[in-house]
Formats: C-alpha cells, sequence, structure tokens
C-alpha cells in the first residue's frame, strides 16, 4: 500500500510541475475521451458526476486547466445576469443545449460540448483576452447599475 500512495504522490508532484499549455492539452484529450466513452470514465455518467470529476481536476492543479472558463461562461451565456460560479453555469447550458431530450447522456455531452468551444476559444485567443473582455463588461455593468441606484437630482 505504501508502495501505491508514493506512486500516487509522484504522479501528482510530477503533474503540478508541467507547464500550462501541457496541462491545458491533457484536459482536452480527457473530455475528448470522456466524449467519446463516458462509461469508462464513470460508473453512472450524468452532469453531476462530470462537474464532480473537473472540480477535482481542477483543484489538484491548482486552478489552471480551466483557467478563464468562468469568465467565457459568463460572457457567453450569461451576459446581463447576475455572476454566478462555473458549476452552475455549466449544468445550466448544458441542460439547455440538451433540448428537450434532456436524457442523462445528452446532457453530458453537451456539457463537453461547451468545454470543447471554451478550449477552441482558448487556443485562439488566449486566457489574457477572455479576461479582459469579461473585466470590461463588468465595468459597464457596475456603471449601469451605479446609475440606475444614484437618487434623481431635482431640476437638472
Amino acid at each position: 500500500m505504501a508502495l501505491t500512495v508514493f506512486q500516487i504522490r509522484r504522479d501528482v508532484i510530477a503533474a503540478l510541475r508541467r507547464r500550462r499549455p501541457q496541462i491545458y492539452s491533457d484536459l482536452e484529450t480527457h473530455i475528448a475521451g470522456l466524449r467519446a466513452g463516458p462509461h469508462l470514465f464513470f460508473a453512472r455518467p450524468n452532469i453531476e458526476t462530470f462537474i464532480t470529476y473537473l472540480q477535482g481536476y481542477d483543484a489538484a492543479l491548482h486552478g489552471v486547466p480551466l483557467e478563464g472558463f468562468l469568465y467565457w461562461l459568463e460572457l457567453k451565456w450569461n451576459p446581463n445576469g447576475a455572476p454566478r460560479h462555473w458549476i452552475h453555469g455549466l449544468r445550466i447550458v448544458a441542460r439547455h443545449d440538451a433540448g428537450k431530450s434532456r436524457s442523462r447522456a445528452r446532457v453530458l455531452d453537451a456539457a463537453c460540448a461547451v468545454l470543447q468551444k471554451f478550449f477552441t476559444y482558448r487556443r485562439r485567443y488566449g486566457v489574457a483576452k477572455v479576461t479582459r473582455k469579461f473585466m470590461e463588461r463588468r465595468k459597464r455593468q457596475l456603471a449601469r447599475r451605479a446609475r440606475q441606484a444614484a437618487p434623481a437630482q431635482f431640476g437638472r
């Protein structure tokens, strides 16, 4: 057992030493494989299990694999709404994209498709552009809310 624990620890440490592009690429490969054969990854493949898997994968690598995903998801599918965590956003978007079917397999496939769209965007434009666009939009929203909340000035 000690040898197994040591091996796992060594693998995790090795994974933490990889560069960002390699980590991005590894997650893209995982998601493509998961989309092709979800039963190879999970005993009961569904959106909840998938999100739990993503949370663990992302946490183990200190947020690098899904870097920029929250901002991208907010920009694409929540343009004027209140901010929400990517977990809730991905669940909502996947169920919406699954359409009327809403079967577990279809929702899981839709979630994988959303992530693959994000990976394509991140590869093409980088994380910095996603972050910059999100921050610009957030400033505009906050300025609009401040104008709406300001008391009306009489006589002007």
